[in-house]
């Protein structure tokens, strides 16, 4: 939920945004980096909006349909300031999709398994060459930070998948 609040807050520091848009900059530009549905998101700025975090207003443009239009508060950016500091020191429930997967691997034929694992390899060593293709943001290095960290991350599984996986010479 925190980083949820973190994530929505964040964007309504430099505008104020409806939430159409507030949704489709996360689709196209951090998807890679934040998960948050929709729904989620409008659930969680009604929970904002609610605690007076976010300031809501209906906005009518011509013929078009109205659209809530939403405000980071001064007691939303001193939330944000708090998240911000919190997440940076500590992350809950640090869970990986992967994980809940290993714990059942036994389920697979090793042959399969080792298939499944190389396929992930794979992806893995594209991820980081994506990224460290990534042209740098010099005018926000939080988005630099984010980047490094997350290639950081993706070494660290091939660093692992390289000592645990059978890896044929072909691929």
């Amino acid at each position: 939920m925190e980083e949820r609040q973190l994530l929505l807050l964040g964007l309504l520091l430099s505008e104020d945004l409806h939430g159409y848009r507030i949704n489709e900059y996360v689709e196209n530009n951090l998807a890679d980096f934040a998960q948050i549905k929709r729904s989620t998101s409008y659930s969680t700025l009604a929970q904002l909006c609610k605690s007076g975090h976010v300031k809501l207003e209906i906005e009518q443009v011509g013929n078009r349909p109205p659209r809530k239009m939403y405000t980071i508060t001064d007691t939303g950016r001193a939330l944000f300031e708090e998240l911000l500091r919190a997440s940076l020191v500590k992350q809950e429930g640090f869970a990986m999709p992967i994980e809940t997967a290993l714990l059942y691997i036994d389920a697979m034929p090793e042959e399969e398994r080792m298939h499944y694992l190389q396929q992930r390899l794979a992806w893995v060593e594209k991820a980081i060459h994506d990224l460290e293709a990534t042209p740098s943001h010099s005018f926000a290095v939080g988005v630099d930070l984010a980047i490094s960290h997350r290639v950081a991350m993706l070494k660290a599984d091939r660093a692992w998948l390289h000592e645990h996986v059978k890896v044929d010479a072909r691929v």
